[in-house]
């Protein structure tokens, strides 16, 4: 792709040729598409479109201005795109190139919204405003700034000689992906889960009001309306957002609580728990609306999970046997 759009555009360096025009824009377009250049991309139809037009083409539409320094659409469009590549780099060597560039349109795409471009916009305006107030200060002569960078400059080369040397070494495929998955059934599984309703309610004496209540057959919304002390969910009939996870006591509305798990996943759905939950100051009388039980993630909705798990396991595993060798040929002794 890159040599054919490079063939593309010197063609039309030595002169336009009407009839094959339409075709060459369609071509070039596909290049930057399968390149995975989505600023370029947009640069170019617009370009293309101005030709025909004679007009300004979007890329120069200037966005922001510092005095002389002029920040145009074409600038920011790059910027996006480099920080978009920059969040990618760590799976450039575990993914296939169709499915980065995917998730590199996706994600270009997310970002081209007029508020994303405006946040974009104004970060990059503060940086340069930034930098040029460090310009005034003479910050690049203080020597703890200078050690700083060198020391960021450092770490990025390190990470980048990483990258570099491990490239060849994680390669991913589907086949892998679906064996991990397998191996690691229980990483992709939700544990048993519930929804449940409360009555909070300050003491043992108005717990048993509550309890009495309900034994003679009212309604556990009606009481919660009634009684409960927590107004939010008694508008609900009691009723908790979120799911209450067996083996974890955080319960959704009422907080830490030792014991709920035991009591809320020892009680059917659709009964009232026998012991009350203890929470803070609060007293809760239960009501377990629903069990779920543990479910496995198919393989389709955990693969990218599944992907970035197997491929930090990779590189791990890579990265040590890159040191241990580089240990060995510089003598290293800790």
């Amino acid at each position: 792709y890159d040599r054919a759009l490079d063939s593309y555009y010197r063609s039309e360096s030595f002169g336009r040729a009407p009839e094959i025009a339409v075709e060459l824009s369609k071509r070039a377009g596909q290049c930057l598409e399968a390149l995975g250049k989505y600023a370029a991309l947009r640069e170019e139809l617009a370009g293309r479109v101005a030709a025909d037009t004679n007009s300004k083409t979007a890329g120069a539409e200037v966005l922001a201005e510092l005095g002389p320094r002029k920040i145009t659409s074409a600038e920011l469009d790059q910027r996006i795109e480099s920080q978009i590549e920059l969040q990618l780099a760590q799976f450039a060597s575990s993914l296939p190139e169709d499915e980065k560039n995917k998730r590199k349109e996706a994600m270009f795409k997310q970002a081209s919204s007029s508020s994303e471009r405006l946040k974009a916009l104004n970060r990059l305006v503060a940086e340069e405003l930034l930098c040029r107030r460090a310009a005034e200060l003479k910050l690049g002569e203080n020597r703890q700034v200078r050690d700083a960078i060198r020391g960021m400059e450092r770490a990025m080369l390190a990470d980048q000689t990483l990258r570099r040397d491990l490239a060849d070494q994680v390669r991913i495929t589907k086949g892998d992906v679906e064996t991990w998955y397998k191996a690691h059934e229980k990483d992709y599984t939700s544990p048993e889960r519930a929804r449940i309703a409360r009555i909070a309610v300050k003491n043992e004496e108005a717990s048993e009001a509550v309890r009495k209540r309900l034994a003679a057959g009212e309604d556990f919304g009606k009481v919660a309306k009634d009684l409960s002390e927590d107004k939010e969910s008694a508008g609900k009939g009691g009723a908790v957002d979120g799911w209450v996870e067996k083996g974890s006591d955080v319960v959704p509305g009422i907080g830490q609580a030792e014991g709920a798990s035991g009591i809320i996943f020892g009680t059917p759905a659709g009964d009232v728990c026998a012991k009350n939950i203890e929470a803070g100051e609060a007293l809760n009388i239960v009501k377990v609306l629903k069990i779920e039980p543990e479910t496995l993630q198919p393989l389709e909705e955990a693969r990218d999970r599944a992907q970035d798990d197997l491929y930090a396991a990779k590189m791990r595993e890579a990265q040590e046997s890159l040191f241990e060798r580089l240990k060995k040929r510089h003598n290293v002794t800790i």
